[in-house]
């Protein structure tokens, strides 16, 4: 959270889509990077692990 709302709360990303005036922009990156998410995290937890 930042200043004590959600960075991906629903009103920040209207107002992100609002003010690069592409919708499809902005939900296509997200759709992308929640897609990519779980496999970075994975990636992240074994570089802790392994110590790299």
């Amino acid at each position: 959270m930042t200043n004590g709302r959600a960075l991906f709360g629903p009103q920040v990303i209207r107002t992100l889509a609002c003010n690069l005036g592409n919708e499809d922009l902005v939900f296509g990156f997200l759709s992308d990077y929640f897609d990519l998410l779980p496999k970075r995290k994975d990636r992240i937890i074994n570089a802790i692990r392994d110590d790299d």
